[in-house]
């Protein structure tokens, strides 16, 4: 009888332990929007499209954020050191159609995308000749 019990405590514990590192290992997603971070698109500058990155956290134990184009290709990535920080980022601009930002902060996910495009706007000018 000692050894069932002994038994049924192990698996009891081994259930609680797989079921305590399943949750821990899922990760949320999130909006940016929602988040204490923000990202925002500044201009065009040199080619370049710029964009502010803001983060207000109350405590950060992990982070990272990648930069990836439309077709899940990174383009930069970096570990996120701060708590509070806002950071700017420029990325060529080179034919690219979308930009995705993937912040990953105490396994919770943020992810924020752009769409990039550009159009040209005719203007017709008249000025008088003297």
């Amino acid at each position: 009888m000692k050894n069932n019990y002994s038994f049924l405590q192990t698996s009891l514990l081994l259930v609680m332990l797989f079921l305590a590192n399943d949750t821990r290992a899922q990760r949320t997603e999130n909006n940016l929007e929602s988040s204490p971070a923000s990202i925002a698109f500044i201009g065009l500058e040199d080619n370049m499209l710029v964009f502010d990155l803001h983060l207000a956290l109350k405590d950060l134990s992990t982070g990272s954020l990648r930069i990836l184009d439309g077709n899940n290709a990174q383009l930069f990535s970096e570990r996120i050191l701060k708590h509070v920080a806002t950071k700017r980022y420029k990325i060529v601009r080179d034919d690219l159609d979308k930009i995705k930002f993937e912040l990953v902060i105490n396994r919770s996910v943020f992810r924020q995308s752009f769409d990039v495009a550009t159009r040209f706007q005719e203007v017709l000018e008249v000025t008088r000749v003297e």
